[in-house]
């Protein structure tokens, strides 16, 4: 993750913290859903600008 500890503590406090396997659900201009722990959670996309997700090969960001 990156951004301000605000941010990150604010991502962190909705249940998203590094290592976590995610799975995207829908991505518009202003929202993005994913499931985390078969609890679905909505980022802002400012919020999901910060969350940098990947695996051995490759990362992404959302």
């Amino acid at each position: 993750m990156s951004g301000d500890s605000t941010l990150r503590k604010n991502i962190m406090d909705k249940g998203i913290y590094p290592g976590l396997t995610l799975k995207v659900i829908k991505k518009n201009d202003d929202i993005i859903e994913i499931l985390v722990n078969e609890k679905v959670i909505n980022l802002t996309s400012h919020e999901s600008k910060h969350i940098i997700i990947g695996n051995q090969n490759k990362s992404l960001t959302l």
